[in-house]
This record gives C-alpha cells, sequence and structure tokens, in this order.
C-alpha cells in the first residue's frame, strides 16, 4: 500500500482558489484544535500538524 503525498498547506486566502483541497476555514479549525491542548509557536503548530495526520498536511511555520 502506497502512502498518499504531503499536502502542503498555504494559508493564503484566495477565495477562487480551490487548489489547497481543503474547505475554507479547515486549517484555522486544525490551528485552534492543536492549541487547545497546549499553547504553542508557529514550528510547534506546523510540527504537531504534521505528526497528527501522518505528514499528509504540511503546513509552513512562517504562513502560521
Amino acid at each position: 500500500m502506497t502512502t498518499p503525498a504531503p499536502h502542503p498547506v498555504n494559508a493564503r486566502r484566495r477565495s477562487d482558489d480551490s487548489s489547497s483541497g481543503l474547505l475554507q476555514g479547515t486549517l484555522d479549525l486544525l490551528i485552534l484544535r492543536t492549541l487547545e491542548t497546549a499553547s504553542r509557536h508557529g514550528y510547534g503548530v506546523a510540527k504537531r500538524l504534521r505528526e497528527a495526520s501522518d505528514e499528509v498536511i504540511l503546513v509552513e511555520e512562517g504562513s502560521l
């Protein structure tokens, strides 16, 4: 079984951009869920999202 390719997530918002494959607002909710258990800086949030999604969701910490 092959693993899915990582899905880079860009925090830029454009209503006409559906290339991320995520519903609008999903990244915001994932970030809030990550911060629910502990305070983290951008790198910590990006690392937690990457680990929790088995490296499917990749968020550049600079975009957070």
